[in-house]
């Protein structure tokens, strides 16, 4: 889905892939399972937005919802800036939000790419 929306791989680790668009903006998968299974499976997709987009366009897709949390706090997110957060060091943080399908995912990322 991210490559038919012209979406390039930058890197992956651990925790998340990020991803750059074709028009220069990052976005980052991050690894989450939803709940607690033994069997590890991924029930949604989490997104990474930069802190500085206003999310209300992509939550009006169908199969997009806010995570809860108004920023996730990750240091592999380093295409995004940092803040103090818990501890004494400022931390990469960015807006996340929950995709339930490929589908909506394609939204997002076409969205993404205007």
């Amino acid at each position: 889905v991210f490559v038919e929306n012209e979406f390039s791989h930058m890197k992956t680790t651990q925790a998340d892939i990020e991803f750059r668009s074709r028009n220069g903006r990052f976005v980052y998968w991050q690894k989450r399972v939803r709940g607690t299974s033994s069997k590890k499976e991924y029930t949604y997709i989490r997104l990474a937005l930069h802190p500085h987009v206003d999310p209300s366009a992509y939550l009006n897709i169908r199969g997009v919802s806010s995570s809860g949390d108004d920023f996730v706090h990750d240091s592999n997110l380093t295409q995004f800036p940092e803040k103090q957060h818990k501890g004494q060091r400022e931390i990469h943080y960015g807006i996340p939000i929950d995709v339930d399908s490929a589908s909506a995912l394609g939204e997002v990322l076409r969205l993404f790419n205007r």
